[in-house]
């Protein structure tokens, strides 16, 4: 008779059979905790790979900002006031969202944080700030100037107006 290997899960320490195909794999039970063992585990090690050192820099080498607002609590104050003017704040946030789909993500942030800035939080109100940063204003032509040599020489008689002082005395 074939003895079957028992292993113990990493973080839990519990004793279980492994599935043969995947034996070598299984190292974390479905538990909870045992889970966020794995989630932090797996990413530690591919933290650990030189080629992912600097995922998280930005070009200067600082860590990037997440994009949206700076301050969390003017978003959900947003939220709140959106409330109370009985308008729909997750209509107007997947419509945010889905603005930073067509525009770049440094322009949308730009466009939230000054509708911060005006308490105006209506994403009509963003598409609107995107929609006029994007479009392209014409350069202002030469000045044109007419000279009084250029205009026609024309003569006008003086208007007769004797009919109006005629119609009010009698």
């Amino acid at each position: 008779m074939k003895r079957i290997a028992k292993m113990k899960y990493r973080h839990c320490r519990r004793i279980f059979v492994p599935d043969p195909p995947n034996r070598d794999r299984q190292k974390y039970c479905s538990r909870s905790p045992s889970r966020k063992a794995s989630k932090a585990a797996s990413q530690k090690k591919w933290l650990s790979k030189p080629e992912n050192k600097d995922h998280f820099k930005g070009p200067s080498g600082t860590k990037t900002k997440s994009q949206g607002p700076e301050d969390i609590h003017a978003f959900f104050e947003s939220v709140r006031q959106m409330e109370q003017r009985r308008m729909n704040p997750f209509h107007h946030i997947r419509q945010i969202v889905a603005l930073a789909e067509i525009y770049a993500p440094e322009e949308v942030t730009r466009a939230i944080e000054d509708a911060f800035h005006f308490k105006a939080f209506s994403c009509d109100y963003n598409a609107n700030l995107l929609e006029r940063r994007s479009r392209k204003v014409k350069e202002p032509g030469a000045l044109h100037l007419t000279r009084s040599s250029d205009l026609l020489d024309l003569t006008i008689n003086k208007p007769d107006l004797s009919i109006y002082d005629m119609g009010g005395e009698k």
